[in-house]
């Protein structure tokens, strides 16, 4: 009986551990080198006001494309994403946002098509593609 409670105990402190390390791994990954997930965000927002001076909402969504790699992991994209969302509300509208579906049933196939065009089949192009689809969304309502 102690052995089963000591092996219960031991197993236990080790799933704990483990939480422990994969958050610790999850946050740097959001804050990179900053230091502070505010320091991050606020790099974001400059990076994106910088970048829309003269460009269109494809050119954002484009460079968003451009820096995500086919195999990203989920806080790269989340960065990412938030880039081509306030690069896009700053730069001139083209009416690609015209071209998304209102039908959120529809937003991820319109998302899977888009990348297909831009010859990309990754999860990162659709998730990206998703999001933007969201903040188009968001300029309608």
């Amino acid at each position: 009986m102690r052995g089963c409670v000591l092996v219960g105990l031991i197993a236990a402190g080790a799933i704990i551990v483990v939480a422990v390390v994969a958050g610790f791994i999850m946050w740097r990954g959001f804050v990179g080198p900053h230091g502070s997930a505010r320091a991050a965000a606020q790099e974001i927002r400059r990076d994106a006001t910088t970048f829309a001076k003269g460009k269109t909402d494809q050119d954002c969504l484009a460079e968003g494309l451009r820096r995500t790699p086919p195999e990203t992991g989920l806080f790269f994209q989340v960065r990412v994403q938030t880039f081509v969302d306030i690069c896009a509300d700053r730069a001139a509208r083209t009416g690609l946002c015209d071209r998304v579906p209102e039908n959120i049933l529809k937003i991820s196939q319109w998302s899977i098509d888009e990348c297909k065009q831009r010859g990309r089949t990754d999860d990162a192009c659709i998730q990206i593609l998703n999001s933007f689809a969201t903040h188009c969304r968001g300029r309608r309502h």
